[in-house]
Formats: structure tokens, C-alpha cells, sequence
């Protein structure tokens, strides 16, 4: 069996394709809005969050070495750059 073979077991599923999502399918087409506002001591926060698939925003940190800024981490489960 050569290296890049796959194992018997396998053989029927190599040559099979993977179904693809449609364009503007959930996790093809993702969407992420932010919106930031100043608080009484006007520090920023984050007020409101949308994200659809493939998009996740954590939750707004506030140990920033700026005191006034909010640090907001986004994650994308694909493998592409948002």
C-alpha cells in the first residue's frame, strides 16, 4: 500500500465529494455587528452584538492597559480572515 493510500477500510470514501453550502448559506456568509457608547464615566462599552455563523463575540473585557477601552475578541470557526 503506498503512504498517501488510504486504508481499505476507506477506500469508498475517497473518491466521494463533499456537498458544498449554498452561497449565502449559515457559516458562508457571516455577519458581525458591534456597536460601542461611552458609560457616565465615559469609558467604552460594547452596548449591543450581532454575529450569524461562522462568527462568535466574547465578552467585553475591561483589563485593557488603557483604561477606557473595552476589549472585545471575535472568533470565526473557519479557517478563513475576517
Amino acid at each position: 500500500m503506498a503512504a498517501d493510500a488510504p486504508h481499505p477500510a476507506f477506500e469508498g470514501y475517497a473518491m466521494e465529494t463533499v456537498p458544498q453550502a449554498s452561497v449565502g448559506a449559515p457559516g458562508k456568509d457571516g455577519q458581525l455587528e458591534l456597536a460601542f457608547a461611552a458609560d457616565a464615566a465615559g469609558r467604552t462599552r460594547l452596548v449591543r452584538d450581532f454575529t450569524r455563523a461562522p462568527f462568535h463575540v466574547g465578552r467585553a473585557l475591561d483589563h485593557d492597559h488603557h483604561p477606557d477601552v473595552a476589549t472585545v475578541y471575535i472568533q470565526s470557526s473557519t479557517s478563513g480572515v475576517a
